[in-house]
């Protein structure tokens, strides 16, 4: 059986997603606005993750892997400000804050493998857990307290060399 399709037709559950990302926008910010007006949430505290979540929904509804990556990331900085608010004064200072980040960055790889299987051509993204290890890794140390504190300063010497040799061998690898 030959069948005719035009534009219409092959557009057409694309065309379906259009508005609804627009909408679901509008009612998010409108939700919180509205709970905000009643004392039950300080809008401020929460756009940056409103913001990461409407990315991330528009990522799966457009099946785009690479809108993950703004929203993960500000879903991660969100929790992490959150984190700080609750306990400013914690004796790991910014550990949990880098922990929460690099959790943004954790966030990137498990939904694309999520959108992966959705829908097949869509890449699995495994750099994210490049950064994302090392932020927290840095956020563990710091949580460690004066022994973390220690180790890191021990790695900051490190890892300037380590990049000099890094840059040294991938210009000499060409030749």
């Amino acid at each position: 059986m030959v069948t005719n399709l035009d534009a219409n037709t092959v557009n057409q559950p694309h065309r379906q997603h259009k508005g609804l990302i627009g909408g679901a926008i509008l009612i998010m910010i409108g939700l919180v606005t509205l709970l905000g007006q009643f004392g039950f949430v300080q809008f401020g505290e929460y756009v940056t993750g409103l913001v990461g979540t409407i990315f991330i929904l528009a990522a799966f509804l457009r099946h785009k892997s690479g809108m993950l990556v703004p929203g993960s990331i500000l879903l991660g900085i969100n929790a992490g400000a959150l984190l700080q608010g609750f306990h400013p004064t914690t004796p790991g200072g910014s550990g949990p804050f880098l922990l929460a980040f690099a959790g943004g960055w954790l966030l990137i790889t498990l939904l694309s493998v999520v959108l992966n299987r959705i829908d097949a051509s869509s890449k699995i993204m495994l750099w994210p857990l490049i950064p994302g290890g090392i932020i927290g890794a840095v956020g563990g140390l710091i949580m460690m307290g004066p022994n973390g504190l220690y180790l890191l300063s021990q790695l900051s010497l490190v890892w300037p060399v380590a990049l000099i040799l890094l840059g040294l061998w991938i210009i000499f690898r060409r030749r």
